[in-house]
């Protein structure tokens, strides 16, 4: 049930989509400490799921868009923090958390803080998407690695880079390679399909 005077994700006004930009700024590090999971990260999930969404419409699966966008400026808030340190299981559950108690700050009902925090929870490898909204969160934040080679070998290149500022010493490109192929083995074991346009021609 929604309290008086909350709202729910799905009537987001302009004054929230503030908040939401003006607490992601302070919840992620600059494009030049973190070139990947910066704080421009998110525009550009954001950019990815809205093809998916497209998508989605064209065979009439219906999609929380107001949910997803949501989940997605959050998704990685304050990744860059030791969250076993600070409690938490994992990076995906501290954003989780955040982003609950966040959007409940702002008005939202427990129900749709809820919501939003759970397809935040889709990034980690260990949970399994189900809702269109999950599905889609996880594939647009892993676009990289279903792209073109030039787009993955960018994104490998940023992401190899920011775990160098990360570690603030160098990291010799094989050995980070390793750990990558072992963090990308525990993602590709579902097939984040929903339409027939997951698999182009070349499969």
């Amino acid at each position: 049930m929604t309290t008086p005077g909350a709202v729910s994700a799905q009537d987001t006004s302009v004054e929230q989509r503030l908040n939401l930009r003006h607490f992601r700024e302070r919840t992620y590090l600059t494009d030049e400490r973190a070139p990947y999971h910066g704080v421009s990260h998110p525009d550009k999930v954001w950019e990815k799921a809205q093809v998916l969404m497209n998508r989605c419409a064209a065979y009439g699966i219906v999609v929380n868009g107001d949910d997803l966008r949501n989940a997605i400026e959050l998704h990685d808030a304050l990744s860059h923090l030791p969250s076993r340190m600070l409690g938490f299981k994992s990076a995906e559950e501290l954003a989780a958390t955040v982003a609950f108690h966040f959007l409940q700050g702002c008005g939202y009902s427990e129900a749709a803080a809820n919501r939003i925090s759970t397809i935040v929870m889709a990034t980690n490898p260990d949970v399994r998407p189900v809702t269109p909204e999950e599905i889609i969160m996880r594939a647009a934040d892993l676009w990289n690695i279903g792209s073109r080679y030039t787009e993955f070998r960018e994104a490998g290149r940023a992401l190899h880079q920011e775990a160098i500022n990360t570690a603030r010493r160098e990291i010799p490109f094989s050995r980070w390679m390793q750990g990558s192929f072992l963090y990308l083995k525990g993602f590709l074991w579902p097939m984040l399909q929903l339409t027939p346009a997951a698999i182009d021609e070349h499969g």
